[in-house]
């Protein structure tokens, strides 16, 4: 299993998990498998008038579900039409959101559950 996870830098386990999807500057790709974490940098999108696309980086990248602290309907939706399963954690790190989903306290956000705002914590 694969697992993407929007950052704050490139720091493999250590990580910082992005308060919000679509501000995240950089994501991490852990392999449960293989126990490899890879970070790569999200390049802004002239298209998206200078903004990240981090879900578009998170379809190239093949993960089948993503962690996430907050996100909005436009990224739900385009994670669910590839059939990528959100779910959102309180965890601060990479390494302790991969533990948080493997313990199960984490819970898949659905439509009711997105963020209208941009600020957050």
């Amino acid at each position: 299993m694969k697992i993407g996870i929007p950052t704050l830098e490139e720091n493999a386990e250590c990580s910082r998990v992005a308060s919000h999807f679509g501000r995240a500057p950089c994501l991490a790709l852990v392999d449960i498998e293989s126990e490899i974490c890879q970070t790569s940098r999200i390049e802004k999108s002239v298209r998206r008038r200078n903004r990240y696309d981090t879900a578009g980086k998170i379809l190239e990248m093949g993960p089948d579900i993503v962690l996430c602290r907050s996100l909005g309907e436009g990224a739900l939706n385009r994670l669910s039409e590839s059939g990528i399963k959100v779910y959102r954690v309180k965890a601060r790190t990479v390494c302790e959101a991969v533990i948080s989903f493997g313990d199960r306290n984490c819970e898949i956000i659905d439509n009711d559950e997105v963020c209208s705002g941009h600020r957050h914590t």
